[in-house]
């Protein structure tokens, strides 16, 4: 008998009644008990307890006199028959062991043994607690259908989803690797947290982190992420405390917000422009009919002076002063007609476009802005032709030009330079203007394209937003920043190249001189009525109204005149109202009219195509009223003949 059965037999032999206290603590136990002497190899079972009987479905005395390895599964008796024929051989007993038992159902009922070695007068003995693993494997099987499901959730969720645990990632979903550049979330997994974190968000991250686990429950924040090619990535984060192996990690789902802010950014801008639209509209009108008056008012006093003052010198001090007040007064139609177009967003026809040539223009428009204040290196490289409107394009590319001119702080062209660039990339056209000045303030680059910004003292702000417009609106994008050296700026205009033919333009063909016509002109504002009348008279029959019904009811009754020039927007009948009327009752006048306005909406200009009228707008001068009428008489005797009677 080995020293441990002398050990139990001498406990049981002191005190009889310690063998009987352990038997019931074995009954009462709520794991299996199951004791085998094993005599010349073969295990004959001395005690089972109610709860492995319970675990099987049979009663203790069958479970006790029926042979130990019967209640094996049967692909499981071989296995654990070797088992133990090893430990009898001398090998050390397992002190676990996963096994299946059957229970009198014949269902399969899978057990965990853990095994105590004795010996009992010399022979092996054997103590098995037995668990019952079915719960433990249903507890199982739902942790890994939880986990498969949560598997399957977050892989198609259209958010990120991240765990992250000691300061490391654990698991991403594939919506958080796309949006931080990652081709696959394995990329991500493992690496610090901090890796993906703009730098003053680490510490906020760390601080939120710790207040959550404390069990204080958080509301979204906004974290500036960084992502693999080192942009920003501008996410909304929601987090909360898990465990995971008993320890604390954190669950976080992020959304990427710029797309959201930036629509968000569009729709105030939406509706600030459509406020804006609304107020030039009438500033436009306010301001272009004092306008055009007083255009026309320089061109007649140029032309007097140039017939009344004999003398030279004092003719060409005139002559320079009436240029000031011209060069003035179309500065101002231009602020008015960029504020109109930027308001309405107006397209126009968009053609192939030399690049080359409509920057050497550019250049040209913008060489009193620039030639005091550096000099302009060009930089032409081969683009195929652009697909924007000419007038359009030169517009964004003067903008550009005296806005780098005027960030100079330094006055003289000595040192200062402004280089424009043009090259192809990828099939598209690509324009930079780069300079050597300051440069943009971080903090600017954000609202440098928002309407109405500026940081230059008397700015109107437009300039930029303007280009930004008319750059979108071709299908191309703009962008402003600084030099990789940090010495001076770089915006960059990319557009789309023309996909169609490119045709020769049109010779332009001279108006031919036209036979003294009758003229009737309608506009409420006596100055300008009144100017166009004395302009006209000299080589037309004119006849002058400023109220519309007086000139409606003249128009009907009289015989029909040659050209009717007629104000868009009148008190009472307007322009288009007039014309409707006219035409209806006058056919004969479909052709003949012209309408003049200072704020001509796209409506207004279909409707007058429409009714076969010319617009011109507001401010003019007299070359352009001279070109309208010519069109006017020249179509009319194209046309054939109206029927009379």
């Amino acid at each position: 008998m080995s020293d441990s059965a002398l050990s139990a037999s001498g406990a049981a032999s002191a005190d009889p009644a310690l063998g009987v206290a352990l038997l019931r603590a074995l009954d009462n136990l709520p794991v299996g008990v199951a004791v085998d002497l094993f005599v010349e190899e073969t295990p004959r079972r001395l005690y089972v307890n109610p709860a492995l009987a319970a675990m099987v479905g049979l009663s203790v005395e069958a479970l006790r006199t029926a042979p130990p390895e019967g209640l094996l599964a049967p692909g499981e008796r071989e296995r654990v028959a070797a088992l133990y024929r090893a430990w009898l051989d001398g090998a050390s007993a397992p002190s676990g062991l996963d096994t299946v038992l059957v229970d009198a159902g014949g269902e399969p009922v899978p057990v965990r043994l853990r095994l105590a070695t004795a010996a009992l007068d010399g022979r092996p003995l054997t103590v098995a607690f037995v668990i019952d693993l079915r719960e433990h494997r249903k507890v199982e099987e739902a942790l890994r259908t939880s986990e498969a499901l949560f598997r399957q959730v977050a892989e198609g969720a259209p958010d990120g989803i991240a765990i992250s645990q000691d300061g490391h990632v654990v698991y991403v979903n594939p919506a958080a690797a796309r949006v931080f550049g990652y081709d696959r979330p394995s990329e991500m997994a493992g690496r610090p947290i901090n890796d993906f974190l703009g730098p003053d968000e680490i510490q906020a991250m760390a601080e939120r982190s710790g207040r959550a686990h404390g069990g204080e429950p958080l509301g979204p924040r906004e974290y500036r992420g960084r992502r693999r090619d080192g942009s920003t990535a501008l996410m909304e984060v929601s987090s909360m405390p898990i465990e995971i192996g008993g320890r604390p990690a954190m669950l976080t789902i992020g959304r990427e917000v710029g797309d959201r802010r930036r629509r968000q950014a569009e729709l105030v801008r939406a509706e600030r422009m459509a406020a804006v639209g609304i107020l030039a509209a009438g500033v436009a009108h306010e301001i272009n009919n004092p306008l055009t008056y007083v255009l026309l008012q320089l061109e007649r006093l140029r032309a007097v002076v140039v017939r009344a003052v004999p003398d030279a010198a004092l003719r060409a001090q005139i002559l320079g002063l009436v240029a000031d007040a011209v060069d003035g007064s179309e500065r101002v139609a231009a602020i008015v007609r960029d504020l109109l177009w930027f308001s309405r967003g107006e397209a126009e026809a968009k053609g192939p476009v030399a690049v080359a040539d409509i920057a050497e223009t550019a250049i040209k428009l913008a060489t009193s802005a620039v030639r005091d204040r550096a000099e302009v290196v060009r930089r032409f490289g081969p683009t195929p032709p652009a697909m924007i409107a000419g007038p359009r394009l030169a517009q964004v590319l003067v903008n550009l030009l005296v806005n780098a001119a005027q960030a100079f702080e330094r006055e003289g062209p000595v040192g200062n330079r402004i280089e424009v660039v043009l090259a192809e990339a990828d099939g598209r056209v690509v324009i930079e203007v780069i300079d050597n000045g300051p440069g943009f303030v971080d903090s600017f680059l954000a609202d440098v394209f928002e309407p109405f910004f500026t940081t230059k003292a008397g700015g109107t702000g437009l300039g930029l937003a303007i280009s930004r417009s008319i750059v979108e609106e071709a299908g191309g994008t703009i962008a402003a920043g600084n030099r990789p050296d940090r010495a001076g700026a770089l915006v960059r205009v990319v557009l789309p190249p023309w996909r169609g033919d490119v045709v020769a333009p049109a010779p332009v063909v001279a108006a031919p001189s036209s036979a003294r016509a009758r003229v009737a002109i309608i506009d409420d504002e006596p100055p300008i009525a009144r100017a166009l009348g004395e302009w006209l008279g000299e080589e037309h029959d004119v006849a002058v109204f400023t109220a519309a019904d007086e000139a409606l009811a003249a128009l009907v009754s009289r015989p029909a005149y040659d050209v009717v020039i007629c104000d868009l927007r009148m008190p009472g009948l307007n322009g288009l109202e007039l014309m409707r009327r006219l035409v209806m009752t006058r056919p004969e006048y479909r052709g003949r009219v012209i309408l003049v306005g200072g704020a001509v909406a796209p409506d207004q200009a279909a409707e007058a195509a429409v009714l076969g009228a010319e617009v011109l707008h507001k401010p003019f001068d007299m070359t352009q009223v001279d070109r309208a009428v010519a069109r006017r008489l020249r179509g009319r005797a194209a046309a054939p003949a109206a029927p009379t009677g």
